[in-house]
């Protein structure tokens, strides 16, 4: 059921550590795009959310445009820290209680926010908030929770001026806060130096006036910002780990694990074997005992039982069907479907085609825009010639159609079913069921000439010397 929390997500800053052109919010790990992670655990736990918009705002509104739960936009027109972000959302409070967390945070879980729910109901909290222990020096960024037994206060990290190793209790920057306290504070905050107002002055208010406040620990991994680029791999690293090790406790085999790409909304099947340096990218989908060898790359891709795809092969929104192979060094691409047990083999590129079931395209062919029958053979180095510079064209190859090497089949044409075309043709009518097509010219043999035209290249070079002699004097 629908709690009767409010959350507001910070997503106005600027990113300026990762010195890029776009917003961190909108970088990806595993095929999703950071801001939506903690989103997510919104959803999941059913809690009406704000966003706080500003910098680069037509970027996360254009991801929360596709987002399938609803949340609400505040504009912070000028970015003066965490505190004045959450004041430009004063007008839209409508519960009693806030959750207020960074969009940065793509490792926080359901179970995590669950559980500083449930302290902060059970203790009758004013504020809590999630914090982690960490005394590693090199890690920056974070707020040092500073807590004496008697007063609690989160010191900013460009204000400490303490011993990390010894102050080593680090802010995670997501907070539960009672509404009425926020009505009577927040607005009281007073500007930093940088000329920021910052929420982590709510904790030394509430401490001075004695309210309750609870802290809820949590290992780092998950409280982790992203504030660089190296630290946005560290994350992805984190994420695309547990998502490998879900799938090896389902049955998944990774030969490399750790050199394998995969991203979060793949769906893979027991009993199936994924090779070194493999990309599974978004909405791929792969069914039982396939094989995926190494260096291969699925993007959309949808794989039914028992396919086997060989190494370096490219599969972007395409499917192939059970038993059907693809590869090495293949290319299945824009819609294209492998039927059951067919196979497009070495340097085979297919593009919007079907190809049916058994049908066979082993070596070193281009099929653009095909209607491919089953049990058909397409000959090493044949194209399906689809476009004439202003439109493209069809090409049906019908059952048991025999396509011999290096032909070309220049679209619209329809190949009949058990029909041959000759090796080496250039096929521009449509030939009928059964029938031959030869389509090149006819080949010329001159006995015993090959000395001759050995003699002559083996004279070419001393006529030509004599030639550029004569042309000297």
């Amino acid at each position: 059921m629908p709690t009767r929390t409010q959350a507001i997500v910070l997503a106005a800053g600027r990113s300026s550590r990762f010195n890029t052109s776009a917003i961190k919010l909108s970088f990806t790990l595993c095929g999703q795009e950071m801001i939506r992670y903690p989103l997510n655990v919104l959803k999941a736990l059913k809690i009406k959310t704000l966003v706080v918009v500003g910098y680069q705002q037509e970027i996360i509104r254009g991801i929360l445009d596709k987002y399938s739960y609803p949340v609400e936009c505040v504009e912070q027109t000028i970015q003066k820290g965490t505190g004045h972000a959450l004041l430009c959302t004063r007008p839209y409070w409508t519960e009693d209680t806030l959750l207020i967390l960074n969009g940065d945070v793509p490792l926080i879980t359901e179970a995590h926010i669950a559980e500083l729910m449930k302290r902060h109901r059970s203790t009758a909290a004013t504020i809590s908030f999630i914090a982690s222990y960490n005394a590693d020096p090199s890690v920056i960024g974070y707020g040092r929770v500073i807590d004496n037994g008697e007063q609690v206060s989160i010191v900013e990290q460009r204000e400490f001026t303490g011993d990390p190793a010894r102050e080593c209790r680090l802010n995670a920057g997501v907070y539960l806060i009672e509404r009425a306290f926020l009505e009577d504070t927040l607005p009281s905050l007073e500007t930093h130096p940088s000329g920021e107002i910052f929420i982590t002055d709510l904790i030394h208010k509430a401490s001075e006036q004695k309210k309750k406040i609870e802290i809820v620990d949590i290992p780092f991994d998950h409280v982790r910002g992203i504030n660089t680029l190296k630290e946005l791999w560290v994350a992805e690293r984190l994420v695309r780990s547990d998502i490998i090790n879900s799938w090896m406790a389902q049955g998944v085999r990774f030969i490399a694990p750790e050199s394998v790409v995969i991203d979060y909304d793949v769906t893979l099947s027991p009993d199936t074997v994924i090779g070194y340096g493999v990309q599974l990218l978004k909405g791929t989908q792969v069914g039982r005992k396939v094989t995926i060898d190494a260096f291969s790359v699925l993007d959309g891709a949808i794989i039914g039982d028992s396919a086997i795809i060989h190494s370096h092969s490219v599969i972007s929104h395409a499917s192939v069907h059970g038993m059907a192979q693809v590869g090495p060094f293949a290319r299945v691409h824009q819609h294209s479907t492998l039927h059951a047990e067919s196979v497009v083999g070495n340097f085979v590129e297919v593009s919007k085609t079907t190809l049916g079931h058994k049908s066979k395209a082993k070596h070193l062919t281009y099929l653009g825009q095909a209607q491919i029958g089953k049990e058909a053979n397409i000959g090493a180095g044949t194209i399906t010639c689809n476009y004439n510079g202003v439109s493209k064209h069809a090409t049906i190859i019908e059952d048991g159609a025999f396509i011999g090497s290096n032909s070309a089949l220049l679209a619209p044409v329809t190949i009949g079913k058990e029909a041959i075309v000759a090796a080496g043709s250039t096929i521009t009518e449509s030939v009928p069921a059964q029938a031959l097509a030869i389509a090149r010219q006819r080949q010329t043999t001159k006995l015993h000439y090959a000395p001759l035209i050995k003699g002559k290249h083996a004279q070419a070079p001393d006529k030509l010397k004599l030639k550029l002699a004569t042309q000297g004097s």
